[in-house]
């Protein structure tokens, strides 16, 4: 059986209540019911990432861009998705001296899409995937 909490965020003075069910279960699994949000940027320049975002949209019409990790440690387990959807290429590109699978960037063209998560130590690409034609 789910519990229920709730919680409260004032904006602009008023008090909103923020409401969510989760359900718990033996092994550790959260199950959700309805849609989920994740918030979007669209950045036509370099762009660092942090620990606020969730899908960053690379719009390298005008030239090529790079969009760069944080230090692992400080978004230890955060999943980004960062997708190219402008004409020149794009590089993703890891903290320091840390790699992404093993490498020491990433690049692509239009339409490829990368969704890569922090380990602490490095970063690992969850997924990958090519929209242009």
């Amino acid at each position: 059986a789910g519990t229920t909490a709730t919680s409260y965020l004032n904006l602009n003075g008023l008090k909103s209540a923020i409401t969510a069910s989760v359900d718990t279960h033996v092994q550790g699994a959260l199950h959700q019911s309805g849609s989920l949000y994740k918030k979007y940027l669209i950045k036509d320049a370099n762009y660092v990432l942090t620990n606020a975002d969730n899908v960053v949209y690379m719009e390298t019409t005008s030239a090529r861009l790079t969009a760069s990790l944080p230090a692992a440690a400080t978004v230890d387990g955060i999943v980004y998705t960062i997708k190219n959807i402008g004409a020149n290429e794009m590089l993703i590109h890891p903290n320091g001296v840390e790699t992404i699978d093993g490498q020491p960037a990433i690049t692509g063209s239009i339409g490829q899409s990368w969704t890569i998560q922090s380990t602490a130590i490095t970063w690992n690409v969850l997924s990958s995937h090519s929209s242009s034609a």
